[in-house]
């Protein structure tokens, strides 16, 4: 704990902080294989329809990424993270071929779903952290923890980060933009 201390980041901070992770990842299987909001197979489908077409400009895609109408920065930190998580599961699936893996994907695409809710859980945390700093920057310590512990704990924002969608990276970046 001493480093914590060194960097001005009070235990507390640390409790929250996990408590906020768990509330977020208990249940992130939920309803999976099936998709229950449909603003996940937006976020989703434009990482997995760049790497299907092999086109990582979308503006250079035409009609073929018209649905995903986020912008391509999400895309982008999915792919990061949707590179090594598919590698994985070819590698440990037996499948035969890169036809046979895409078919098994398509199938039962839970690996890629969970994927993707998780880094909604991850940032939606992070967000939970960087007020904290906006709050012990602008009023006091008390101040930071407080909030850090509403949004830890706010129904909305704990049920927005369950799924992959697009509000728990929004409000990072919100945030990091009011914070800097």
């Amino acid at each position: 704990m001493s480093a914590l201390k060194h960097f001005g980041i009070p235990s507390i901070l640390v409790v929250i902080l996990l408590g906020a992770f768990l509330l977020r990842v208990v249940g992130i299987s939920y309803g999976l294989p099936y998709r229950l909001v449909g603003d996940e197979e937006t976020f989703v489908g434009g990482a997995l329809k760049m790497l299907e077409l092999k086109q990582f400009v979308p503006a250079f895609a035409g009609p073929a990424f018209a649905p995903f109408y986020l912008p391509p920065l999400i895309y982008y930190v999915e792919l990061v993270l949707f590179l090594p998580v598919l590698g994985l599961q070819y590698l440990f699936s037996g499948v035969q071929s890169l036809v046979e893996f895409q078919q098994q994907i398509a199938l039962d695409p839970t690996v890629v779903w969970l994927a993707a809710r998780f880094l909604s859980v991850v940032l939606g945390t992070v967000a939970v952290g960087v007020l904290y700093f906006i709050g012990r920057d602008l009023f006091n310590r008390r101040a930071g923890l407080i909030a850090a512990a509403l949004l830890a704990t706010s129904f909305f924002a704990v049920s927005l980060s369950h799924f992959a969608r697009h509000w728990p990276p929004s409000l990072l970046v919100l945030l990091l933009g009011l914070w800097m």
